[in-house]
Formats: C-alpha cells, structure tokens, sequence
C-alpha cells in the first residue's frame, strides 16, 4: 500500500467519524399527561316551601251554642242516655229522700215518636216504666200494671225531646265561662259551661216529672226557688252536635200545708247527665200489641178515707 491510499483510506474513516458523532442529540419527548376534566354540577333546588295554613279561627261560647242549635235542628232521629239523682231534704220532718234514676230512650223527630224505659229507686222500691210518646198521646206500662194511655199538650212532647231541650237552655244562657277543649268517647269537643236563664231550667226540671197532688212545679217562680243552676255541654267540633250535657240545680220550695203534714221547706238537689247517640240512625219505634189495648189513664187517683187525692189531668 503506497501513501497516497493510506492518507485516503484516513481521510475517509475521518470523516466517517465525524459524520456519526455530529448526528443531532434526539429531543426526548415529554410524558403526555392527562388533564382532569372537572365537571361543574349545580346544587339541587330548594324545595318550594309549603304554604303556612291559615290557622281556622277560635269561636266564642255564643257561636258554639249557635252552632249546636243549628245542627240540632237538622237531626232527625238520636238516642240518648239519662242518669238523674235527685236528694229531698226537709229539716221539719226530718225527711232525707235520693231518687236515683236513669232514661234510655230513641228519638223519632219527624215523626214525633219517642220510647223510653225509666228505673227509678227511692225509699227501698224499685220502679220500672216503659213509655210511648206518639204524637200527642202517652202511652205508659209501670211495673206489671197493665198499659194506660192520656192525651198530652204539645210542650210535653217537646220537653221530652233532648236535644231540643239542651239546645234551649244553652241558648238561654245569661252567662258562659271560658271555653276549653276535650275529648268525649274520641270525639273532640268544645266545652261550655254557662249559668242558664231559670225560667228555661225550671221548664225542663218540671218537664222530667210528674206532677204531684196539689204541687205544679212548673208554675213557681223561678227566682223565689233557685238557689243554684249551671248546664255544661260538650259540642262535637266537627258536627257542632252535642255530645253530652250536665247540669245541677239546687231548689228550695215551700210545701204548703196537707190534712196530713203541716207547711214545711223542702230543699232539692239535683244532678242530671246526657250522653247523645246515633245521630240521624234509623231507629224502630212501635206500640206493642198490648199497648194498643190500653185504657185511658185515671184523671183521679183513688184516695182512702181521710186523705186528699189530686187531679193528675194537665
């Protein structure tokens, strides 16, 4: 090999060299990464607020009354439960009489029919009546006596008729005491309690009973009598209907003189509750076979010699 073909074969393997190390450097490539992508979420509604209720207005003692008597009116048939005592006191003859007495009665207003089974105790004896009201005739069994019958005046039917009669004395209130709320028998009511007019509450005592020889209650003047009176109803706030009433009286009569007491006081103590039922149910009242049958009743009772007998006609 002449020099000339080694300085080439240099040069060439020279520039070879040169050539691989002058290549550029490759840019490393950065790491892809992922940008998160965040959603934007809008808060859920508030829900639109309900509607306060308006609450309903209390109503005053007057307007329940009101009510219930409006409400009565619309009744057509009920029934009612009665439980009475009534304590005779009479310090001049050293007389003490309770009456314990109850009434369970149906209530036919259109047609005007009313059946009722009286109980009563007073001085050891108990007595039983079973009785009719239909129309203007009473119809009576006391006891194991046979039937009797008597026409009757229009205000006993009415007197006979709770309702209507509960209704009055609560409207003929002169005052009524604050009002407040119970429950009777699940039934939310009003509770009244008022002072009654003594007029209308001697009209009702008198209606409960029978009048005496020689004493018609229902004629005395209320004011000379009446110690006491109140009457306080439950009224069912829904129907406006009466639910239950109670009353008590306190009385001081003047006895006048017989063939056989002399003229005394006699102070009487009443309590009286109601419980109403079954409005506008339908009700069965019939005369049994043996009523239809019945005698006229008496307009005199027998008296033995040397006492007074009275007149029990109205």
């Amino acid at each position: 090999m002449n020099l000339q073909k080694l300085v080439l074969i240099t040069v060439l393997a020279a520039g070879l060299v040169t050539a691989s190390c002058s290549q550029p450097t490759p840019t490393p490539t950065p790491p892809v990464t992922s940008t998160p992508v965040t959603t934007s979420t809008s808060p859920a509604p508030s829900p639109s607020p309900k509607p306060t209720p308006t609450p309903t207005p209390e109503l005053t003692a007057k307007e329940v009354v009101l009510k219930m008597a409006a409400a009565s009116q619309a009744v057509k048939t009920y029934t009612f439960d009665m439980s009475m005592n009534m304590t005779m006191v009479s310090k001049s003859l050293n007389m003490t009489i309770s009456i314990p007495t109850t009434v369970q009665s149906q209530v036919d207003v259109p047609n005007k029919k009313i059946h009722f089974v009286l109980a009563a105790s007073a001085l050891g004896q108990d007595v039983k009546t079973d009785t009719y009201l239909i129309n203007n005739t009473m119809y009576t069994m006391a006891g194991a006596q046979p039937w009797v019958k008597s026409q009757i005046p229009e205000d006993t039917w009415q007197a006979q008729n709770q309702i209507g009669q509960q209704a009055a004395l609560l409207q003929s209130a002169v005052t009524f005491n604050p009002m407040a709320s119970e429950t009777v028998d699940g039934v939310a009511c009003y509770v009244i309690s008022a002072s009654p007019d003594l007029a209308a509450a001697l009209k009702w005592f008198a209606g409960q009973q029978s009048d005496g020889p020689g004493l018609d209650i229902s004629k005395l003047d209320p004011s000379k009598i009446f110690k006491s009176c109140t009457i306080k109803g439950w009224v069912s706030k829904e129907t406006g209907l009466p639910v239950k009433t109670d009353m008590t009286m306190a009385m001081e009569l003047a006895i006048p003189a017989t063939a056989n007491a002399p003229a005394s006081n006699l102070n009487l103590d009443v309590t009286a509750s109601v419980k109403f039922n079954d409005y506008n149910k339908p009700v069965t009242i019939n005369l049994p076979p043996a009523a239809l049958q019945a005698a006229d009743m008496p307009t005199t009772i027998p008296v033995k010699p040397g006492q007074t007998g009275g007149n029990t006609g109205k």
